[in-house]
């Protein structure tokens, strides 16, 4: 910069997971129904390529706060969930 003082940037990623599939077949929306939790080996495969500090960002619909519940479980730091 020209007044000398320099500028910090720092790389975030972002690991974006779509809620587990539900049982519902009609469009559901914003209706708060239950994920259908598939076996918990998703989640610990899920759970094995996140890297060992990160922040769990979830909706405050159940579907999504299950699914983010059981990634969190199976993570080795059992990272808290921040709800949106």
């Amino acid at each position: 910069m020209a007044d000398g003082m320099s500028v910090q940037f720092r790389q975030q990623n972002w690991w974006l997971f779509r809620h587990a599939p539900v049982t519902e077949t009609t469009l559901y929306g914003q209706l708060d129904i239950e994920a259908d939790l598939p076996s918990n080996d998703v989640f610990k495969e899920i759970a094995a390529i996140l890297p060992p500090q990160f922040r769990l960002i979830s909706s405050d619909l159940r579907r999504c706060r299950q699914t983010a519940e059981k990634i969190a479980e199976y993570h080795p730091t059992k990272t808290d969930i921040t709800q949106t």
